[in-house]
Formats: structure tokens, C-alpha cells, sequence
């Protein structure tokens, strides 16, 4: 009787001992009393035992290096590229440019088309009514079409919308008003389309990505102020090709600079997790399903910028004159100080998360003050704060609030606990959503504001 070579397998960790038949042993060599026969199987029996013994031990270290092999196999998540925060925030801004831009033309448009008061109310009307009704027709298609798509022919049409306001505003004589409306109104549809997708792209590519876009939003309105007051001075006959035409720029770099970022391997990685393709309603099931894990984020979302659309801008810049400034320049600083208590009170919220996930909504209702603050100024009733400057004021400390109590939902919302990584990009959407839900509301309470005649001039 013999005993063969003892054979293991790696997958299982089973031990096979194959012994030899009778034919085998009649073919070996092997021959009772023979020394160097005896020793050799002694020496096998030997090896064969120790490798018995230490049968556990390899097998151990081949479990190890199995799992080595996975390790090394599976793929590591890329690090966020260093720029990535920077495209965020440039996104957000290119995002709101459509809108910040004309708002802060108001005072110009005003120029163009005298004998229009409505038109400081209009303005942000057709953006926000056109914004809105983009946003409900595609609301239950986001994950059909790539949010690159959605950003790249977007920021084209705002590109197109800003070229023809360079042109026709200062060649035609007189600017037509419906002209003026139709182009905002085609400009509001990408302008919701934008809005939604920019903040959920950015969500998509990092946990950080929504507030650093919202933070753009803001700066998008320090843009087109910081432009619209540069060129003011310039004068009726340079003022719309610079302003216009810087605005027409800083898209196109926007537009070039995702472009590029597409073509990145971090950009590849992360569109994996991105839903796409997915029947209606399953689409309408997973934003329904995500609402309910971030329900209470949407609501303030939609809050906060319904009580700010009703006073803002029509209302706020028909505040009575009581210190010898022009109603273009009163007009055009009501809306900086607006634009930069935005920005300040979102960047403001990127250092200091204050209150809790839970106790936003009280920073959200005590903002209902705002109303009668407004009231008693415009309307005189106190005739000490029956002016500008108190105005001014308001106008800043707003937005302010609003910006804050904005960028902690939408933070809270990329950081809550209950989303997977694939449901980050629908769920900045529908807050996004919820933020032109209450625009709409806001803008559509502001037709109970009145009309002041002197609001234009």
C-alpha cells in the first residue's frame, strides 16, 4: 500500500488524499526490505505529514492573499479634484445669471421703456412664472436626461438671451416692452431648468457640492451687481454693451469649463451612481420616496423664498425718496444690498450650522416679521422710517436670513443620514423644486401689493 501526493484546493479549503490502486502499486518500484526505498517513503510520509500539519497556516495565508487580490481589484472612490469646489460654486453663479441679471437691469429696462411702473414687478414675475412652469414639466423627468446636458444647453440659451438684450437694447428705437417680456420669458424656462439641475449635479459630485453651488447662486447676484453699478456711470450709450456683454462672457466660461470637466475621469466615476433611464413611475415613486426622507428641508425651502418674492423687488424699490437720489440709483442699491445680504448669508452658512437639522423652521416663520417691517416703511405709517435708507436695510438683513436658513436646508439635505449616494442628485432637485414652488406662491401674492406710479421713475 502506498500513499500519493496530498493535493489541496484554495477555493474551499478542503484536503484531498488520493490513494493509489492496486495497478499503481504493481507498476512502482518500491520492494519490502529495500533501504532506500524504506527511506524515501519514510521521507514521503514525512512531507506529506507536515504538510497536513501546516495545511491551516496556508490555507490561512491564501484566504489573506485572496483578500489582498480583492482589495487591490475593487475600485478605490477617486479623491475630489482641488478645482471641484471652485466649478461648483462658477456653476451655481452661471446657474442664476439668467436671473440676477436682468433683475439687476431693472432700473436699465426702466430707461428704455418709460411710462411701464409695472415693469419693476414684471421682471421678476415672467422669470419666476416661466422658471416654475419649466420645473413642474420636467419635474418627473430629471433622471431621464444627463444634468450636463441640462446644464450645457441651458447656460447656451442664457447665452443667446444676453446677446439679444446687447443688441436690441441699444440699436432699437423705442425698445418694445413685449420683446423685452418674450426673451425674458424663454430665458425663465432655462433659467428653472438650470436652477434644478445645477444643484443636484453638484450634489451628485461631492456631499459638499449642493452648498457650494447655492453659495454661486449668491454670487451671481454679486456679478451682476457689482457690473450693473460699474456701469451706471458709464452712461445710456455704453452702460447695456458692457454690463450685457460681460454677463454674455462669464456664461460662456461656464459653459466651456464643464465642457471640459466632462471629459475627466472623477466626472466618469461619479455619474455612475447617477439614475437614468428609468420608466415614469418609477421616477415619480423614487422623488416621492426621497421627499418623505427630506420633507421637512423642502418646505422650508419653499417658505423662504415665497416671503421673500412678495415684497421683493417690485414692492421694495417703490419706497419714497427722501435723500436726493435718483429712483435708478435707489432702484439699483435696494437690489445690491439685497444681492449681497444673499451671499453673505449663505457663505455664512458654510462656517456656522446654526440651529440643528430639527429647529431651522423657527429661523424660517420669525422671518414672517419682515412683512410689517416693510409695510410701515412703504405704506408711512411710521414717517420716521418712511424712506430709503430703511429700506436699505431691510433689503439686506432679508436676503440675509433667507440666504442662511436656504444653504443650512440644502446642506442638511446633502448630509441627511437617509440618502443613498444614487438619490443625492434628485433629492437637491426636488428642494430646488420646492424653492420655485415658493417663488411662484410669493410672486403670485405680490399682485396684492400696489403699483406706486413713481416706482419706475
Amino acid at each position: 500500500m502506498s500513499i500519493s501526493q496530498t493535493t489541496t484546493s484554495e477555493s474551499d479549503g478542503e484536503i484531498r488524499i488520493n490513494k493509489s490502486s492496486d495497478d499503481q502499486l504493481s507498476h512502482s518500484n518500491f520492494e519490502i526490505g529495500d533501504e532506500s526505498t524504506e527511506e524515501k517513503y519514510t521521507n514521503s510520509s514525512s512531507s506529506q505529514s507536515d504538510s497536513i500539519d501546516g495545511l491551516d497556516i496556508e490555507d490561512n495565508e491564501s484566504k489573506e492573499d485572496d483578500e489582498a487580490l480583492k482589495a487591490k481589484e475593487s475600485p478605490r472612490e477617486l479623491e475630489a479634484p482641488k478645482y471641484l469646489k471652485f466649478l461648483c460654486a462658477y456653476l451655481g453663479a452661471t446657474a442664476f445669471m439668467g436671473y440676477t441679471a436682468c433683475i439687476n437691469a431693472i432700473d436699465y429696462f426702466n430707461e428704455k421703456c418709460p411710462g411701464h411702473p409695472e415693469l419693476s414687478q414684471n421682471v421678476a414675475r415672467i422669470l419666476n412664472f416661466c422658471a416654475t412652469g419649466a420645473q413642474i414639466i420636467c419635474f418627473p423627468f430629471v433622471e431621464k436626461i444627463g444634468a450636463n446636458i441640462r446644464i450645457l444647453v441651458s447656460q447656451l440659451v442664457f447665452a443667446f438671451c444676453f446677446l439679444f438684450f446687447l443688441v436690441y437694447t441699444n440699436i432699437a428705437t423705442p425698445v418694445s416692452v413685449g420683446a423685452l417680456y418674450a426673451v425674458m420669458a424663454f430665458d425663465g424656462i432655462f433659467f428653472g431648468i438650470l436652477m434644478t439641475s445645477t444643484n443636484g449635479f453638484c450634489g451628485l459630485l461631492a456631499i459638499w457640492g449642493a452648498p457650494f453651488a447655492i453659495i454661486g447662486n449668491a454670487l451671481a447676484g454679486i456679478f451682476s451687481t457689482a457690473l450693473r453699478l460699474i456701469s451706471k456711470p458709464i452712461g445710456s450709450k455704453g452702460e447695456g454693451w458692457f454690463y450685457f456683454g460681460v454677463c454674455f462672457a462669464i456664461i460662456v466660461v461656464g459653459e466651456i469649463l464643464l465642457f471640459c470637466f466632462t471629459y475627466t475621469d472623477y466626472y466618469k466615476e461619479r455619474m455612475k451612481y447617477a439614475k437614468k433611464g428609468l420608466p415614469f413611475k418609477t421616477r415619480i415613486l423614487n422623488i416621492g420616496r426621497i421627499f418623505k426622507k427630506a420633507y421637512l428641508e423642502c418646505i422650508q425651502a419653499a417658505v423662504i423664498n415665497m416671503t421673500a418674492y412678495i415684497v421683493f423687488p417690485g414692492y421694495a424699490t417703490s419706497t419714497q425718496i427722501k435723500h436726493g437720489l435718483d429712483r435708478g440709483w435707489v432702484t439699483s442699491i435696494i437690489i445690491a444690498c439685497y444681492m449681497i445680504g444673499d451671499f453673505v448669508g449663505r457663505s455664512a452658512a458654510r462656517w456656522w450650522k446654526w440651529p440643528s437639522r430639527n429647529y431651522v423652521w423657527i429661523g424660517v416663520v420669525l422671518r414672517f416679521l419682515f412683512f410689517p417691517l416693510y409695510c410701515i416703511s412703504i405704506e408711512n405709517v411710521v414717517e420716521k422710517l418712511a424712506d430709503e435708507i430703511w429700506i436699505m436695510v431691510l433689503s439686506f438683513f432679508l436676503p440675509f436670513s433667507g440666504g442662511y436658513f436656504l444653504n443650512l436646508s440644502q446642506a442638511y439635505t446633502s448630509s441627511n443620514p437617509k440618502l443613498e449616494k444614487g438619490e443625492q442628485e434628485i433629492a437637491s432637485f426636488t428642494v430646488s423644486f420646492c424653492i420655485g414652488i415658493g417663488t411662484f406662491i410669493g410672486c403670485l401674492i405680490s399682485y396684492a401689493m400696489p403699483v406706486r406710479e413713481g416706482s419706475g421713475h
